[in-house]
């Protein structure tokens, strides 16, 4: 974790939106199967 922040303050702020972006669309993409998954059924 103390590398993560280090990096963190080392990007700049487009570097730090295109992080947060990458993250939730992984964590999004699979709920988003799964919840789609579970209407079709």
């Amino acid at each position: 974790m103390h590398d993560f922040v280090a990096d963190w303050k080392k990007w700049s702020r487009a570097e730090r939106v295109l992080a947060v972006v990458v993250t939730l669309m992984m964590v999004a993409l699979p709920l988003g199967l799964l919840l789609t998954a579970k209407i079709g059924v």
